[in-house]
């Protein structure tokens, strides 16, 4: 099908080094991942993790965060335009205004990062998850075994270079990455569930929606081409 064409395939990297944010590549573990209680409803665990990229054009974002939910493994992302503490806690709580319909009134939310400068600075995090009677806990960093969050880079930036590769200007194209990596998140949360930790191989949007929304993969279409 050449409705995904731009975002599966063998895997292409740009030769540019100084592009390093989209063309790096992550460093695998060689420890087993631990094994994890499983989750039962949608915001009862919720993993995040940020990450660095070059400045956007337009709208000037110099990164991402993103939110994986343990149960549904629904993924969702948020663009920032500074690496702070104040800037994570937004991105926290238009995750949750954005997943209302999903979080039952009884479930108490967990939210898990890991302990970058970003998440741990100054006291904006900790007097915010008060305020909104969120559980708060912190991982090591850049340790995908206790952050699964961490593993949707390894899923989305493969396929975000594919997009660049395949455009006949693909250098002018990465600025336009926000683009990209909501593509990719979409497609995620469409397609069927092969984690263990899921609670049914169904795509997370339906499982995050109890079976309300079922997706319609004919609304994508290869990037950055006039249709």
């Amino acid at each position: 099908s050449e409705i995904l064409s731009g975002l599966v395939g063998s895997e292409m990297c740009i030769r540019d080094r100084s592009r390093h944010y989209i063309v790096g590549g992550a460093k695998n573990s060689s420890s087993k991942p631990s094994k994890m209680e499983r989750k039962k409803r949608f915001g009862e665990l919720v993993w995040s993790d940020s990450i660095k990229m070059p400045r956007s054009s337009p709208f000037n974002f110099i990164g991402a965060m993103c939110f994986l939910d343990d149960c549904t493994r629904h993924a969702s992302t948020y663009y920032m335009r500074h690496n702070n503490s104040a800037e994570c806690m937004a991105c926290f709580e238009q995750w949750e205004a954005d997943n209302k319909e999903f979080l039952l009134p009884d479930v108490s939310i967990h939210w898990r990062a890991d302990s970058g400068p970003e998440f741990r600075e100054g006291q904006t995090r900790l007097l915010t998850c008060r305020y909104l009677f969120v559980k708060l806990s912190s991982n090591p960093p850049w340790n995908p075994q206790m952050n699964p969050s961490e593993t949707l880079w390894r899923i989305f930036l493969p396929k975000m270079r594919i997009c660049i590769a395949e455009h006949p200007d693909g250098d002018g194209q990465i600025n336009k990455w926000p683009f990209m990596m909501e593509q990719v998140k979409n497609i995620h949360n469409s397609l069927a569930s092969t984690s263990p930790q899921a609670q049914s191989p169904a795509p997370p949007i339906t499982q995050a929606s109890k079976g309300r929304i079922v997706p319609d993969l004919s609304k994508f279409h290869k990037m950055f081409i006039s249709i």
